[in-house]
């Protein structure tokens, strides 16, 4: 199921759920994991094409 548009969002999870998440978009809708900068917290920055289009990160 690919995805054709989407325009920066970010979601927010309890660490145990970053994994799954990425999972989901990487695996079913088909986007990437890629570069995200060294912040100190997990979290994922998730593309389509070369546009960083979905950040997840750690729920406090």
């Amino acid at each position: 199921m690919p995805v054709h548009g989407f325009n920066h969002f970010n979601l927010r999870a309890p660490q145990p759920l970053l994994d799954r998440i990425r999972d989901f978009y990487v695996d079913v809708l088909g986007m990437k994991a890629g570069w995200r900068p060294p912040f100190p917290f997990p979290g994922y920055w998730l593309y389509l094409e070369e546009h960083a289009i979905l950040h997840l990160v750690e729920a406090p």
